[in-house]
């Protein structure tokens, strides 16, 4: 049996959920629950009454003219048209406005299957592939396994599977059992909810953006179409022509008056035979195709709450549009207009199967939104192509994990060698023997490619937001780590004792690791609050005391090795001279951190006088710097007059690390305070709690 669409206040009035339009989870979920209902279960109710009541001859021919959920699911894309049979290269390529920045789809695509899925790939297609599926082949997006599920299996009664993958269509079964709770759960404080209950708010605010991002191009789709020939005569068109929602709302006019006329009609020959009550079986098959049609129309202008994917650029304003939103805004230009034919086009094409159209379609929608968009949309001296080509390229490149895999390298060659070497030849692990040095020039060379792997890609970063390399905590991270492997980098270069790979590595590998975890699922290229939007401070604050973030890391490293010398009585891997170097090199990284701390936070305080109003105001993020500063000057003026000896001295830096790691990120989970844009989720404390025990 065909299934289709009813309007949604007559299913929502069958299921009893809210149609109040409202931004609430719960609100936004009883909408979608309604429209997915329509899709799934519901026929049109009065057509089906209308065909009960005609014999069976006619019966059957109504049926076969209902809009099915076939049809408003754009059923003329089929399963049938295989993912491999595109080139999505300019179809990653093409902009579009989300958070406040333009980027190209394929990040778009990927920033959502992370909230989604947690992976920036599905198993048999990658992001690019999948975002065309869910916009040109609905049906087939929504049993696709997408939504990742920890802890809410029985709650929906969602069946076991090894990747914990489940399709819309089994989350909306059991989001619609929720929904109540949902209801509940969304009026409280979100951070106090148990994990299962912070995952099931968020499964349903996830299920609402899917489906939004999956409605997006559904005005282009030709799902309309009228069999009946006196109906089509009437309104205009041929018959058996499939049409979109662009044209159908052109007719529109003339279909309400086809209908007014009818329902007048049929009003007066109830007054005329007051005897004989309204029965559906009374209407035609031509005014039956007419209200299905008309109910199509209202049921697909449900779309208009599309607005995630806006590819349109703004006409009158820096603000980009989706099709739907550009549509009610009534905001149409030439311009616009030939934007839409041309995603037509490409609809039309993937719909096919038709690779050549799909190729000269999408390269000439790339070229015509470039130049619509124009300077309006280039910020920096990069064009807009330029940028969006570097963001694909760091997306696909994966630049900081190969940079990660190479300290890692590095590692194992350097303890490999350290195990394994010849006692008898050597003296240290790293001594002037001609085999060391080749061994030493290798591990040189393994950090120096992850140095530079990912000094580009914090460039390419700096390019696509033309912006100083530091404005949040996922880009401090980064930066950290580079400024700490290169300056152990350089320390080897210039003193050759292993010290400078000890600082490096490690810091390379753990800074890594801490910069995948807090990347987390969403847009690691975020826009600046207002507050931030100074380029001249993001260059002098933040990238002086990010560099004395570096710097205190880099010594609380070097002071971990010296007391693993005296815990694990490694001596004999290192002369006198070289342990006796190592105090010293402690002692000056301690000084530049203090230096570059007290700089930092001096420039910080003239800034936020400028934009505060005050110097100086306790302010978590500033009672975090000043705390590294105290440390470090307790422990310098210590050890600088002898109060304490070396070891002690070590141990006071190793103390320095859980220092920076509260001040750097742990007062950004009290989310008090101005510093805001460093704000991190409560989630983050366990990782905190474990690295400072």
């Amino acid at each position: 049996m065909p299934l289709t669409f009813m309007p949604l206040n007559t299913i929502t009035q069958r299921l009893g959920l809210s149609m109040s339009v409202s931004i609430s989870i719960s609100r936004g979920l009883a909408m979608l629950l309604a429209v997915v209902a329509s899709i799934v279960i519901a026929p049109l109710a009065f057509a089906e009454d209308a065909v009960n009541d005609i014999n069976n001859g006619e019966a059957e021919q109504l049926i076969e003219q209902q809009p099915s959920a076939a049809d408003v699911g754009f059923d003329a894309f089929t399963d049938d048209v295989a993912d491999n049979v595109f080139d999505y290269g300019k179809w990653a390529l093409l902009p579009v406005q989300h958070q406040g920045r333009i980027k190209p789809l394929d990040s778009f695509a990927r920033i959502h299957l992370k909230i989604f899925a947690h992976r920036e790939k599905l198993q048999d297609i990658d992001a690019k592939t999948w975002l065309a599926e869910a916009v040109f082949n609905p049906e087939k997006s929504y049993s696709r396994p997408l939504f990742k599920i920890r802890h809410l299996h029985n709650l929906l009664d969602l069946p076991s599977r090894d990747d914990n993958l489940y399709s819309f269509y089994q989350i909306s079964r059991g989001l619609g059992q929720q929904l109540s709770l949902v209801e509940e759960l969304v009026q409280k404080d979100y951070n106090l909810l148990s994990a299962t209950h912070q995952e099931l708010v968020d499964l349903s605010h996830n299920s609402l953006i899917f489906f939004d991002i999956s409605r997006s191009l559904s005005l282009f789709a030709p799902i309309f179409i009228i069999r009946d020939t006196q109906l089509a005569s009437y309104l205009g068109v041929t018959t058996a022509e499939s049409f979109n929602y662009l044209k159908a709302i052109t007719i529109n006019n003339r279909l309400v008056q086809f209908i007014e006329d009818t329902l007048q009609s049929k009003n007066k020959q109830q007054e005329d035979n007051a005897a004989t009550a309204a029965s559906p079986a009374s209407f035609t098959p031509t005014e039956i195709e007419a209200l299905a049609f008309a109910n199509l129309v209202d049921t697909l202008s449900n779309d208009k709450k599309s607005i995630l994917m806006k590819v349109l650029p703004g006409q009158w304003s820096s603000a980009w549009t989706s099709p739907w939103e550009n549509i009610d805004r009534g905001d149409g230009t030439p311009d616009i207009a030939r934007l839409f034919a041309m995603w037509q086009e490409l609809m039309l094409a993937y719909g096919n199967g038709d690779s050549n159209a799909w190729d000269e379609a999408s390269g000439r929608l790339l070229d015509d939104t470039l130049l619509v968009a124009g300077e309006s949309s280039a910020r920096s001296s990069v064009s807009l192509i330029t940028r969006l080509q570097m963001e694909l390229f760091y997306n696909k490149a994966q630049l900081f994990l190969i940079g990660m895999l190479l300290y890692m390298f590095a590692s194992f060659v350097a303890v490999a060698y350290l195990l394994f070497k010849n006692k008898k030849t050597t003296k240290g692990p790293l001594d002037k023997s001609v085999g060391e040095r080749g061994v030493r020039n290798i591990i040189l060379a393994l950090i120096g490619g992850g140095v530079i792997v990912q000094c580009a890609g914090i460039i390419i970063r700096m390019l696509i937001l033309n912006r100083p390399p530091v404005s949040d905590f996922y880009e401090s991270l980064l930066f950290v780590m580079v400024i700490v492997v290169s300056g152990g980098f350089l320390l080897e270069i210039l003193k050759r004792n292993y010290w400078g790979i000890t600082v490096a590595c490690s810091s390379g590998i753990l800074l890594s690791l801490l910069g995948f975890y807090y990347q987390g699922r969403g847009d690691s290229m975020q826009m600046l609050i207002a507050v931030l939007n100074t380029n001249y401070w993001l260059a002098t604050h933040v990238i002086v005391i990010t560099m004395g973030y570096a710097a205190s890391i880099s010594s609380a490293i070097l002071a971990h090795t010296y007391l693993a010398k005296h815990a694990f009585h490694l001596h004999k891997f290192g002369t006198r001279g070289q342990w006796n170097d190592l105090q010293n090199y402690i002692l000056g990284g301690s000084l530049i951190a203090l230096f570059l701390m007290l700089m930092g936070t001096i420039l910080g305080g003239i800034w936020a006088d400028q934009s505060w109003g005050r110097f100086w105001g306790w302010d978590p993020k500033e009672n975090g710097a000043l705390l590294i500063i105290l440390w470090l000057i307790l422990m310098i003026h210590s050890r600088m007059t002898s109060f304490i000896k070396p070891h002690i001295f070590a141990a006071g830096m190793v103390v320095l690390n859980i220092v920076v790691a509260l001040s750097w990120f742990g007062v950004n989970l009290l989310n008090v305070g101005l510093h805001s844009y460093g704000f991190i989720d409560n989630k983050s404390l366990v990782g905190l709690t474990s690295f400072v025990g």
